[in-house]
């Protein structure tokens, strides 16, 4: 989507009839204190907490204020000319406007130095008749943080050079049409293994450049993955700081252009009458609160997308836990729409908790289990007790001296799920947990979630003890990493230790959110190890995180659902690592049919599920310049979870590059490796890129099932 020039637009506002500012002026320039004062030359401004005056070009708006610029400055590098006036409603400033903001208190919001709590906003005089010219931006490295480079330009209009990136994804959505995007410099791409950020790599995260419609309202909608291109001259914007991170907010239209497509939706099978399964899903506050879907028809709304998802994203699932739900009702009212709209039949089981009475905002797991598979045999909360007081309040709940532990707490559900295998119905114990968010202080958060992890671990331990044999099924929205010291303490909390079923995926695949523009996993599925033999898919289906809010589809939630498929009578499910990505990968049965299919990441992983247990042949199907040798292997698996064989991988390119590299150490990659290699970090698959032109996909099923 390419958008006009900044500056017709620029122009256009500045020409525009001024909007009614909040006062009349009252006195003169005395009392001014020049903006770059107020910055500082430091992180924090060495006037907070005092009131200021201050005048300046209104440069920006947002739904809660404005950015007011000294047109003329102090020439200082190392001290700001920008700043934010904090007005909590939509300011009745225009763009351009010379102003004097009156009596503002100088505040350090979350490291963004501001004035807030103004007395008078006033028309002024003497800002210059040349206006604001902006200054150069520099691209990010990763030599220097962020606050290197961008500290002295808070606040102020800056202008970037031409820039290509790579979009790591939507990563925060304010308001409808405020998107912002997170992207990483094509020139830093080389530098970066594989095509996102994961949290585990932080000095990385110092290459990424932040975009945002905060002011503007004007970007395009993009998921990750694609690609966002800056034609001449650049960006026109306001550098922003907030939440950590320095955002660029375009001013107006903008040369900018995205390329690409949002991607398709994966696909799952159904469950069949030999298997079912079992997912996870936050719900992101479906509720009728004060601060969730309070209009009638946005609930309705809300209730048809999470409808939508667990219908045809998770094609049914058998057994469904539920974060976010705002009270038991709400579960019923999705459990409703699914059998209205959708014709599936849901019994919904949720049992209200602490938080379920949160006027605002309120929050209750729940479940729902399809009616003509599952019974609920039983189900109850369980709550923790803690000697820190966390303001839970939940009464009887534990001795004096402790404190409740959890606002949500665990669901345990005993489940028993018919199928056509031999013998009686599987019976198993199902808990669903959502733990202690990572807002606010999150140095007392992880101790709490610790200590959440250990509640868990303990029922687990104790189901074990009073319910020998029957398995136990833990997941949901735990609120840290894949490895973190709380899921590791929930994982060896138990005799034997939980099977963490992400240990069965590719690496690149392992993330259910994205917190600006980084990779995380925060909802979990594990298992005891007696259900190990019966795993036949493990999937994080990335419908949600990767995508804007608008577009082809709107995401009801920013968390991806999680999908684990049982069979009883045993699953086989393979994988390997080839080390090229875009290598197509089919599992063909004796009767030349495709069982099972997938391509490599850009890693080269790749994984087969569900797979027969019978004699297969494994076809490898690569693209120009590279060899697979042998191109077919006969193959019969064994039952559970394996490594497939694999053929042996030459890459002529990367050949070629070595020995360069060996002959002639000055040359660069990019002297005899093709574009899309250097921009994306690694071997493109995509059939338009110039390593493969003239090439096509094999023909044939598309993913793993």
């Amino acid at each position: 989507m390419a958008l006009t020039s900044a500056l017709l637009c620029w122009a256009l506002l500045s020409l525009s009839p001024p909007a009614p500012l909040l006062a009349q002026a009252t006195t003169g320039d005395a009392d001014l204190t020049p903006i770059y004062a107020i910055q500082g030359d430091g992180v924090a401004s060495p006037l907070a907490g005092r009131r200021v005056s201050a005048r300046g070009l209104v440069t920006g708006l947002t739904l809660d204020g404005f950015f007011l610029q000294d047109p003329v400055g102090d020439s200082d590098p190392a001290t700001s000319d920008g700043l934010f006036i904090y007005t909590w409603e939509r300011p009745t400033v225009a763009v351009g406007q010379c102003v004097a903001v009156r009596g503002g208190l100088v505040e350090e919001y979350y490291g963004k130095t501001e004035l807030n709590r103004v007395q008078a906003i006033e028309p002024a005089h003497a800002c210059g008749a040349d206006g604001l010219r902006a200054v150069a931006f520099p691209l990010p490295t990763l030599e220097e943080a962020p606050l290197a480079h961008y500290e002295s330009l808070e606040g102020m209009l800056v202008q970037t050079p031409p820039f290509s990136g790579i979009v790591l994804g939507p990563y925060r959505w304010i308001a409808r049409g405020q998107n912002e995007l997170a992207l990483l410099p094509a020139h830093l791409a080389p530098y970066i293994a594989g095509p996102r950020l994961f949290h585990d790599h932080p000095a990385a995260q110092t290459a990424l450049l932040y975009l945002s419609g905060r002011v503007s309202l004007l970007l395009p909608d993009a998921a990750a993955g694609m690609a966002v291109r800056v034609e001449p001259p650049g960006l026109t914007a306001i550098l922003d700081y907030s939440f950590d991170r320095y955002r660029l907010l375009p001013l107006t239209s903008q040369p900018l252009q995205t390329i690409g497509h949002l991607p398709r939706p994966p696909v799952v099978e159904p469950a069949g009458d030999a298997d079912f399964t079992v997912c996870s899903l936050n719900l992101n506050g479906l509720g009728q609160g004060r601060e969730q879907h309070i209009h009638p028809e946005e609930y309705r709304s809300a209730l048809f997308l999470h409808a939508r998802v667990i219908a045809q994203t998770l094609q049914g699932c058998t057994i469904v836990a539920l974060q976010e739900t705002g009270t038991p009702a709400d579960a019923a009212a999705l459990a409703e729409e699914l059998a209205s709209t959708f014709r599936l039949t849901y019994t919904a089981t949720a049992l209200p908790g602490p938080a379920s009475a949160d006027p605002d905002f309120p929050l209750t797991n729940s479940l729902l289990t399809r009616r003509e598979r599952v019974e609920v045999v039983e189900a109850r909360l369980s709550q923790g007790c803690s000697p820190l007081n966390y303001d839970v309040d939940d009464p009887g709940k534990c001795r004096p001296g402790e404190y409740p532990l959890f606002d949500r707490p665990p669901l345990i559900a005993r489940l028993r799920i018919s199928g056509a295998w031999a013998g009686d119905p599987v019976e198993l114990w199902l808990i669903n947990n959502h733990w202690k968010s990572k807002a606010g202080d999150e140095t007392a958060n992880a101790i709490r979630r610790l200590a959440q992890a250990q509640h868990v671990a303990a029922e687990v331990q104790a189901l074990h003890l009073w319910w020998p044999g029957m398995p136990v099924i833990v997941l949901g929205d735990l609120n840290d990493f894949y490895g973190s010291a709380p899921v590791e303490a929930l994982r060896g909390g138990v005799e034997p230790p939980l099977l963490h079923t992400f240990d069965y995926l590719p690496r690149l695949d392992r993330y259910t959110y994205l917190f600006s523009g980084v990779a995380q996993a925060l909802d979990h599925l594990l298992v005891t190890p007696d259900l190990t033999p019966q795993i036949a898919e493990v999937r994080i289906l990335h419908v949600h995180a990767d995508f804007p809010e608008g577009g082809e589809a709107i995401p009801p939630t920013d968390h991806d659902p999680l999908l684990l498929r049982l069979r009883p009578h045993g699953g086989v499910t393979a994988g390997g690592a080839l080390g090229i990505g875009g290598i197509q990968v089919d599992a063909i049965d004796a009767s030349g049919a495709v069982a099972a299919s997938a391509m490599t990441d850009p890693a080269g992983e790749y994984r087969l599920w569900d797979l027969p247990l019978a004699p297969l042949t494994l076809r490898f199907t690569s693209w120009p310049g590279v060899t697979l040798e042998p191109a077919e292997i006969a193959w019969t698996p064994t039952p559970g979870h394996q490594t497939a064989p694999a053929p042996q991988v030459r890459h002529q390119t990367a050949e070629a590059a070595a020995l360069l590299a060996v002959i002639t150490p000055d040359l660069m990659p990019s002297d005899f490796i093709s574009s899309d290699f250097i921009s994306s970090g690694f071997i493109s698959s995509d059939p338009g890129s110039p390593d493969l032109a003239g090439w096509s996909p094999p023909a044939g099923r598309r993913g793993a099932r």
